[in-house]
């Protein structure tokens, strides 16, 4: 199965709660789509009670209905999951081992199966191509990005912006667009980068200004003014204060 990566660790964290609360042998988390094709459905019996999860290309016309989806994240009580695995059998279109066979099992034996509906569904998409794949990357870029905006970093055009995960921003500092941060970058208080600047794992100090330049493993100081059209490479330092001016290239550059 595709993974979730855009999962939030408060959805974990609440599917891990509701599972030990419930006292349940099995906790799904779901989620609801208005086009659930190509999902496991959750089929549900008397006092709505999950039964089990038919896959895609075992669904009858009536399941193929149910909007309710299997994301493929599961809570199990261990001392229950080894048993009921021994028992699946590969009695499917596919002629295959399903995991998602495990809630059958258990509801049958009259071990109790619980869900947890996520709030929102866009988190448990799976990823099975480089359309999911960019649409994964952009959820997760406008989040970073939207909590460092809270946090108090101007970001002219959010949409053009790319920060890793790893960046540390100080306050005041302003990207503007086609900026791209990765790795162990370091931007200090009042700093002004961009446009058009790529760093990687480079230090840039307090109030400097780093424009329309491309910059790996460098240091710049406080107040340097580097770019345009400049390049660093590994080891390249710009001191504090100094202005490079345009088409600057540090020794460490590649030529």
């Amino acid at each position: 199965d595709a993974a979730c990566t855009v999962l939030r660790p408060s959805t974990l964290a609440a599917l891990v709660a509701h599972h030990r609360d419930s006292d349940a042998a099995c906790t799904v988390l779901t989620a609801r789509l208005p086009d659930p094709t190509g999902y496991g459905r959750i089929v549900r019996g008397r006092d709505d009670r999950v039964e089990r999860i038919v896959e895609q290309a075992d669904t009858t016309a009536e399941e193929a209905e149910i909007d309710e989806i299997n994301t493929g994240i599961f809570c199990f009580r261990r001392s229950l999951l080894s048993p009921a695995l021994r028992r699946i059998r590969p009695d499917n279109a596919q002629g295959e081992l399903y995991l998602t066979d495990v809630v059958a099992v258990l509801a049958e034996a009259g071990h109790r199966v619980t869900t947890l509906v996520a709030d929102d569904a866009d988190e448990t998409h799976g990823i099975n191509d480089r359309v999911q794949l960019a649409a994964a990357e952009a959820e997760l870029r406008q989040r970073i990005n939207h909590a460092w905006m809270r946090a108090g970093v101007t970001l002219v055009d959010p949409d053009q912006t790319y920060v890793d995960a790893t960046v540390e921003l100080g306050r005041d500092v302003t990207l503007y667009p086609a900026t791209m941060l990765r790795g162990a970058c370091t931007i200090g208080e009042g700093a002004d980068v961009g446009p058009g600047a790529h760093l990687t794992d480079t230090v840039v100090g307090d109030r400097a200004r780093v424009s329309q330049t491309v910059a790996e493993r460098a240091r710049i100081g406080h107040d340097a003014v580097v770019g345009p059209w400049a390049a660093l490479g590994p080891g390249d330092e710009v001191p504090a204060g100094q202005v490079t001016g345009p088409h600057y290239a540090g020794p460490g550059a590649p030529r």
